[in-house]
């Protein structure tokens, strides 16, 4: 079945559990919520988050990328098929910034729907360019899915139970603003098991720690405030992390910071 008209759909990229929000309506992703970071040649990293918006026309009638701006270009959904572009530039300058090229493609259907994601970054100052994917989405619409966006415009999705008594899996996308060893901050990333409800209304805390293959990992702390009603949530959640190296010794300590979050309109 193809997608709906006045869906929002939430989900995440598979591997990395970058969470993915679209809002779809009159055969248009209207809005996306994304978030990535990618290692880049050289050891360095580009992280982005945002909520952009989708336009029915191609990449081809634009006379270059737009300046400071990124957007969704060919977001039309044909019989439920989408391939649309994020196209734009995002950064302050040519030194710290870049051209993006990412194509978003798959299927939207009215409840579960897949595609990848994969394309580059183009970095100025004679960096050598970043690239994403080919990498695996999925997202679901329906009475039970609530996507949205911070304040700070990160995306946020919840899926709750069929009796609305938990939330089976929240995924969390925020940036960490300074930290003691990093001025810039991270973008982090997180998704979380199942979190109980009482009348639609979420209090917790809860712990995680995200291992990595060379030995480091990551250790969160979060506080988490919500509530849920039929057809829109919102709420709030502190973050807090620490990385830690292979050897055991932390290398970087980010504190408590603060993310209030809204569903988008279905």
């Amino acid at each position: 079945m193809a997608a709906a008209s006045g869906r929002v759909y939430g989900g995440a990229v598979s591997i990395q559990g970058w969470p993915l929000v679209l809002s779809v309506d009159d055969g248009l992703i209207k809005r996306a919520v994304v978030q990535w970071t990618t290692q880049c040649p050289g050891g360095a990293s580009f992280g982005y988050h945002g909520m952009v918006t989708g336009h029915a026309i191609g990449t081809e009638r634009l006379l270059g990328p737009p300046g400071g701006k990124l957007g969704l270009y060919d977001a039309r959904i044909d019989r439920g098929r989408i391939r649309a572009k994020l196209y734009g530039t995002i950064g302050l300058d040519a030194d710290t910034g870049g051209t993006v090229s990412i194509t978003i493609g798959g299927r939207l259907r009215s409840g579960a729907s897949r595609g990848f994601m994969s394309g580059t970054i183009q970095r100025g100052g004679g960096r050598p360019n970043c690239y994403i994917g080919p990498l695996r989405w999925y997202a679901q619409s329906g009475p039970l899915i609530y996507g949205g966006a911070t304040a700070q415009q990160e995306p946020v999705v919840a899926i709750l139970d069929p009796h609305r008594t938990a939330i089976t899996q929240m995924y969390l996308g925020w940036s960490s603003g300074s930290c003691d060893a990093s001025a810039g901050g991270y973008e982090f990333s997180d998704a979380l098991g199942r979190l109980p409800l009482s009348r639609g209304r979420l209090t917790a805390e809860r712990d995680t720690d995200l291992q990595f293959s060379d030995g480091s990992h990551e250790r969160f702390h979060y506080g988490l405030e919500a509530m849920f009603g039929s057809g829109s949530a919102q709420g709030s959640f502190t973050g807090r992390a620490q990385l830690v190296g292979a050897a055991g010794s932390e290398q970087d300590s980010c504190p408590d910071s603060l993310h209030k979050w809204r569903s988008l309109a279905k």
